[in-house]
């Protein structure tokens, strides 16, 4: 094993911890959010369908466009979700959620194409 097989697993397990702890933050967010809505959510046993959207979410968004964006985004999921009017009931319903939160992840990639022009390059704290 060389320096740069070492530097690069330390590297690898730096950004894991990093992914975790992102993840641990929007989960807490859910939870911190999940006390206002809890009692409607648990009657319908809805909670786990909403973490896993918003988890499948978050680590597609983190995958593809980096922490930052991620963050931004789950945050713009939590704002649709608390926007509509009736509690999504289906898969189907909270994945609408998702896609209104997709379309201002377009906008918000749109504003700052300029600053990234090349899919993979870092620019502006958010990877592309």
């Amino acid at each position: 094993m060389n320096y740069n097989d070492i530097i690069d697993r330390k590297r690898a397990k730096e950004a894991a911890h990093r992914s975790e702890k992102e993840i641990r933050d929007v989960l807490e967010t859910i939870a911190e959010n999940r006390n206002e809505i809890r009692l409607v959510l648990d009657c319908a046993g809805l909670i786990p369908m909403a973490e896993r959207e918003l988890a499948a979410f978050f680590n597609a968004v983190t995958e593809l466009f980096g922490s930052e964006l991620a963050q931004l985004s789950a945050e713009d999921w939590l704002q649709e979700l608390t926007a509509i009017d009736a509690l999504p009931a289906s898969a189907r319903e909270w994945r609408l959620i998702t896609a209104e939160a997709s379309t201002r992840l377009v906008s918000r990639l749109r504003l700052h194409r300029s600053s990234f022009p090349l899919f993979g390059i870092e620019a502006h704290g958010f990877r592309t």
